[in-house]
């Protein structure tokens, strides 16, 4: 009996931990205040796309202002290691950094993480291919040597 009160006592401040981490998450998440949500963002389990889209509304476009685009890689950065995998995460900061071409070579990782990434996706990788034949001249000898050898690759 008394092993099944304390059972039950573990699990009910288990639910109310569990519910107050989920509300203070979420609040994070629409709270207006960037500065604090930027304390706080490591500590939520969102993705980089939960932040910039909705509710934040900061999804880059060629035609925004620096502010945002600075605020965007500021973001993508504090993600890096809960989006290393993710395609979707380096198409969009490859993006970003072609908009804004002020650091080449994080384009160029960025670039290059991208085109690993889509090894599989033919059309993602052609597409890429096709970037950097256009734009060959924008990359180091480093950088031309590691995407020569993933575009040709046979894996």
């Amino acid at each position: 009996m008394i092993f099944n009160m304390q059972m039950f006592h573990i699990l009910k401040y288990s639910i109310i931990l569990l519910l107050l981490y989920n509300i203070l998450t979420v609040g994070i998440l629409y709270f207006s205040n960037y500065k604090i949500k930027n304390i706080f963002w490591k500590f939520t389990p969102y993705e980089f796309n939960q932040l910039l889209y909705y509710p934040n509304h900061l999804r880059i476009s060629p035609s925004s202002n620096k502010k945002d685009k600075d605020i965007s890689i500021e973001i993508l950065k504090k993600n890096i290691n809960r989006n290393y995998l993710d395609i979707e995460y380096w198409n969009y900061k490859f993006f970003i950094e072609n908009i804004d071409r002020d650091n080449k070579k994080e384009l160029q990782n960025a670039f290059y993480k991208t085109l690993v990434l889509s090894k599989n996706n033919r059309k993602k990788k052609l597409n890429l291919t096709y970037y950097f034949t256009n734009n060959y001249s924008n990359f180091s000898s480093p950088y031309k040597v590691k995407i020569i050898k993933t575009i040709f690759s046979k894996d």
